[in-house]
């Protein structure tokens, strides 16, 4: 099967490379001056026009759809450009209907929300939004769309892999996301009704049973002294509170609340690369934040946004502990934090849900709950069970037994946000938003320590 995605990975590399010379090509000499990006100018000069070079493709680390950075052999770094592309289905679940039409609805909102950055201050010599160029049809069952590729830029996971992070970054990745979320849908409501680009949430609706089914096989394992944590929780009710919790979430999926981006983790923000110097991390000057793959953006559930965020930093967090360096482990739990209060700062003041409920503070525990109960979803459900960013962790830093803990730990700490997002009274104690945020805190620490602990005993 690997080797079979291998090979098709390469045949639309060579779709991706000869729809941009043909979209370039379309273009008279005179006219691609005035209206082709510079990138796209300079391939078809040299390719089309002169004859003198050729396109070439790097394959990314796409993870629903195809993604390259395509580029001339001679020009590398001033002709690069982005192609991604989108197929009948997602490479996650490949049985399920996948609708081209995300790919036009993600150019869409691309486009829209590019100018709208460029309204604010601190965004408007450099929008968030990468710059789309043009979408095209490479076959009945793929879709091309080319985008300004960001030059010495690498995932913002790296920061937290590193544990130093730039916390400039922090406020602005907020109040990216918190401005899509308070847009006023009455407003957009011509751009962006309530069913736009509704022929993504087939693929979230047919993972739901696979999620199911393989979490009860990850709870009937044997119990072991690294995942004893784990499953003395999960066989304490756990199996049927998952099934509830994600029965629950295909419903509150269906809500129109708020516009979402619909893909926002932390793999999908690009930053300035990290300078090294020995020990020494320095960041860019600008502190340049670029939010990719917006094919799942629609109208859905408050939440939905920020908490697939928050998977990735705590289990940095516990990789660091594990090792001992437990200032790391807390540079990225704060950075967490930091973002969600900015980003419910944010919610509060402007969205307009906030008039649905009696006073701010029933609306941010909404939004809480919502949060976290997507954490869990991203991180039980897209990272553990189907394998998404899994191997951008660090296994090689800690043993193959401290592994097995911390996938422990992550799995319980997803688990009970997922339960607390979307289960009732019965397994939740009464809460105000802060106690909550504590509540969340506080078991993501217990962790911490628990995994500092056996990191020491490992080395004595």
């Amino acid at each position: 099967m690997e080797a079979e995605l291998e090979v098709d990975k390469i045949a639309k590399l060579e779709l991706a490379i000869n729809g941009i010379l043909s979209y370039c090509a379309s273009h008279s000499v005179h006219d691609s001056l005035r209206t082709l990006p510079c990138e796209l100018q300079r391939i078809h000069h040299a390719v089309n026009v002169e004859g003198n070079d050729k396109l070439k493709g790097d394959i990314l680390n796409g993870f629903s759809n195809y993604t390259y950075r395509i580029y001339l052999e001679k020009d590398p770094e001033e002709s690069a450009v982005f192609a991604k592309v989108a197929l009948t289905y997602a490479l996650w679940n490949p049985t399920a209907v996948f609708s081209l039409e995300r790919c036009s609805n993600e150019k869409k909102m691309m486009e829209f929300f590019l100018d709208k950055f460029r309204e604010q201050e601190e965004f408007e010599t450099d929008s968030p939004v990468c710059q789309p160029y043009f979408m095209k049809d490479l076959s009945p069952e793929a879709r091309l769309l080319c985008c300004r590729f960001e030059k010495k830029q690498e995932m913002w996971g790296e920061q937290f892999l590193n544990g130093t992070i730039d916390e400039r970054l922090l406020d602005k990745a907020a109040r990216f996301v918190a401005t899509i979320n308070s847009t006023n849908l009455e407003d957009v409501k011509i751009e962006f009704p309530v069913d736009y680009n509704d022929g993504i949430k087939e693929a979230y609706r047919a993972v739901c049973p696979i999620f199911k089914a393989t979490f009860e096989k990850i709870a009937a394992q044997p119990i072991t002294p690294q995942n004893k944590h784990f499953l003395d929780y999960t066989r304490n009710g756990g199996v049927e509170a998952f099934a509830a919790a994600i029965d629950q979430s295909k419903v509150e999926y269906e809500n129109p609340d708020v516009l979402l981006h619909g893909d926002f983790h932390i793999m999908n923000c690009l930053v300035e690369n990290m300078i090294k110097n020995g020990d020494e991390v320095s960041f860019g000057p600008n502190a340049s934040i670029h939010v990719c793959d917006w094919d799942m953006s629609h109208v859905g559930t408050m939440g939905r946004d920020i908490g697939p965020f928050f998977p990735f930093p705590i289990v940095c967090a516990f990789y660091f502990a594990a090792e001992g360096k437990l200032d790391k482990a807390t540079a990225c739990i704060d950075a967490v934090w930091a973002i969600w209060k900015e980003y419910a700062r944010i919610m509060a003041e402007r969205s307009p849900l906030v008039n649905k409920f009696d006073d701010p503070s029933g609306f941010l525990l909404k939004l809480y709950r919502s949060c976290l109960g997507w954490c869990g979803i991203y991180g039980l459900g897209a990272n553990v069970i189907l394998r998404a960013q899994m191997n951008q962790l660090p296994y090689d830093r800690v043993s193959e037994e401290m592994n097995a803990f911390i996938l422990a730990s992550y799995c319980l700490i997803n688990l009970k946000a997922l339960e607390w997002g979307f289960l009732g009274k019965d397994r939740n104690p009464e809460f105000t938003v802060l106690e909550l945020e504590k509540w969340f805190r506080d078991i993501i620490e217990e962790q911490i320590q628990f995994l500092a602990e056996k990191g020491a005993e490992e080395k004595s």
